[in-house]
């Protein structure tokens, strides 16, 4: 089976006036944090599902809900793609350049992406760096806070989506607040919910994200425990 992404009442969904947004695990699991604080607090509804030959092996529920690998869920003029486990590494390259060439097909209007930024590399009192696409740069659109600094890095999913949005020229742009790298910061992820807040006006409280501190905490560390099984089961499940 190739990488497929089911979207149900599809053509109910104005592409063109949705802004799609992200965000992976990466430093402080920012990005997670932050999509699974939007998702709840927005009670956004999941309208489709990512599927592939290699979707990791793990399920979860929530409220009597199952909970998939790769998952899209729609508040407002927004479509959220929650991907609470990280893609298995020989199929992360597929997966991404199969979602960034499906929102530049959707016509999305353009795209936002969580990160994390290690809080070591923090200068004055800016709290976030921004990455944009030549696309979104070119489109006029203009933020206060300043852009990442030359001879950082970003790296991994987050990495490889925007490189693929910057080539076929579509409007993103990466948010970055600065993180523990050590453990998971849900200060971060309040900061980047703020910063979609004022700029896309989402009204979503980040509260709740320091009062959950400890159970997201407990959370993240079964995901890694997870994960790590199944990176241990990888070479079998693969070769044999």
């Amino acid at each position: 089976m190739s990488i497929k992404i089911i979207i149900e009442d599809e053509k109910q969904i104005n592409f063109e006036e949705s802004i799609f947004i992200t965000g992976f695990h990466g430093i402080g699991w920012t990005g997670y944090i932050a999509i699974r604080h939007l998702i709840k607090t927005a009670k956004a509804e999941r309208i489709g599902y990512l599927i592939g030959n290699m979707i990791p092996d793990i399920i979860s529920i929530e409220e009597e809900h199952l909970i998939l690998p790769f998952e899209f869920y729609k508040y407002k003029n927004f479509i959220i793609f929650q991907p609470p486990i990280q893609p298995i590494l020989i199929e992360q390259q597929k997966i991404i350049q199969k979602l960034a060439q499906w929102i530049v097909d959707c016509r999305f209007k353009e795209a936002v992406l969580v990160g994390g930024l290690d809080i070591r590399f923090q200068q004055n009192n800016n709290e976030l760096r921004l990455v944009p696409t030549k696309a979104f740069i070119d489109s006029g659109k203009k933020f206060d806070n300043p852009y990442l600094e030359k001879g950082l890095l970003i790296r991994g999913p987050l990495a490889l989506l925007l490189t693929h949005l910057e080539i076929l020229y579509f409007p993103a742009v990466v948010i970055l607040p600065y993180a523990k790298p050590d453990r998971p910061d849900p200060t971060a992820a309040a900061v980047a919910i703020e910063f979609l807040s004022k700029y896309y006006e989402l009204d979503i409280s980040t509260s709740q994200l320091q009062t959950d501190a400890q159970m997201i905490e407990d959370e993240i560390a079964e995901i890694l425990r997870q994960e790590r099984e199944r990176t241990e089961r990888e070479p079998h499940d693969i070769y044999i």
